[in-house]
């Protein structure tokens, strides 16, 4: 599903076969479930896409005997303040974590593949972070004060309101961040 960057997989796989053919041994892709209007197509496709960049990777490292690592990073898209995303809702954590479980399964039988994944669960604090305004204020200085054990025990006790926050489409005509300036980013 794209992210706003028009780039199709066989434009990838043949960056990474010049990249290679150069010299670079080690590749990290970055890679996001919960995309607006996924599909499990797309999921699909992540598994599928890795294996044709490893096997680029085995058929080079034969003729100069030594293996690259590819190592896949996976997580959950937050729709973040002034991005294209900010009013999308977050897909549903339990959702994105069975696709993540999935995924990470799948790229294990991958020879030569280390895969790593932030949990949905940290994608919806960091979607909460991103969205919140004055509402969560008080909770936030409580977390703050309690340290990161406190972020379960404060979400449970104001759930309404952060799943408001991190599960609907923003519907607000001005954002509680409207006011930060992107000059200078």
């Amino acid at each position: 599903r794209s992210s706003g960057k028009p780039i199709s997989n066989r434009q990838i796989i043949e960056d990474v076969r010049r990249l290679v053919d150069v010299g670079v041994r080690d590749i990290k892709l970055y890679f996001m479930v919960g995309l607006p209007g996924e599909t499990p197509e797309d999921i699909a496709a992540i598994p599928d896409l890795t294996d044709s960049i490893r096997q680029i990777f085995v058929d080079t490292s034969r003729a100069k005997k030594h293996l690259g690592t590819i190592s896949v990073s996976i997580n959950t898209m937050v729709p973040k303040p002034h991005t294209g995303f900010e009013r999308q809702p977050m897909v549903d954590p339990k959702l994105a974590q069975k696709n993540l479980k999935e995924l990470s399964r799948r790229l294990k039988k991958l020879s030569n593949i280390r895969v790593s994944f932030d949990g949905s669960q940290w994608a919806y604090r960091q979607t909460l972070v991103a969205r919140g305004g004055r509402e969560l204020l008080e909770m936030m200085i409580h977390i703050a004060e309690e340290g990161d054990s406190a972020w379960q025990a404060a979400i449970r006790a104001n759930r309404q309101a952060c799943d408001r926050l991190v599960l609907n489409e923003q519907t607000a005509e001005i954002l509680p961040w409207h006011f930060v300036s992107r000059k200078g980013a």
